[in-house]
């Protein structure tokens, strides 16, 4: 399949990072999500933030994160990718420093 840039010009950072979290109560989830941007925004550590407003953009985020590898490799560039995890026990930490 082809691969196409689907930054603009202006919208071209070094760094993108895509967040998916996950629990019981969704409205908690999104406010707490929401609260995390504002501060970091506040704090200028991001530029820019986009959140999926449902699971077709939350698809098309991951297709684009997927497809990644692949563009850079036909582009002749070096594949970097990092996943980050946390061991389970550390999840409540984030969660409360959050």
């Amino acid at each position: 399949h082809g691969v196409r840039d689907p930054m603009s010009e202006e919208s071209r950072y070094p760094f993108y990072v895509l967040i998916e979290t996950s629990g019981s109560n969704s409205t908690h989830d999104q406010e707490k999500l929401e609260a995390f941007l504002e501060e970091t925004f506040a704090e200028e550590l991001i530029e820019n933030g986009v959140l999926a407003q449902d699971g077709g953009q939350m698809e098309a985020f991951w297709q684009l994160r997927e497809g990644l590898p692949e563009a850079v490799i036909k582009a002749g560039k070096v594949n970097f990718k990092y996943d980050v995890s946390l061991p389970l026990a550390n999840y409540y930490q984030l969660v409360e420093a959050t």
